[in-house]
């Protein structure tokens, strides 16, 4: 599983964004594996998202410094 293939999945099947439906095999495969522990799953899908989230903000934040040093 990558993050992109993460992303995709809860933007675009599992309401993100829009409800529908899944376009790979592994789409597929996550709907039907989630359905029967879909609260517990879901707060999984969204746990690793905030996760990544974290981790992308940590790798940002020399940028953003130099940046803001830049600006003044």
């Amino acid at each position: 599983m990558t993050v992109r293939m993460l992303v995709r999945y809860v933007a675009h099947v599992d309401g993100g964004v829009h409800l529908g439906k899944p376009s790979d095999d592994f789409e597929l495969y996550l709907q039907d594996g989630l359905a029967n522990f879909r609260l517990i799953a879901r707060g999984m899908l969204l746990d690793t998202l905030a996760s990544v989230g974290t981790v992308v903000l940590r790798a940002l934040e020399p940028m953003a410094r130099e940046l803001a040093k830049e600006r003044n």
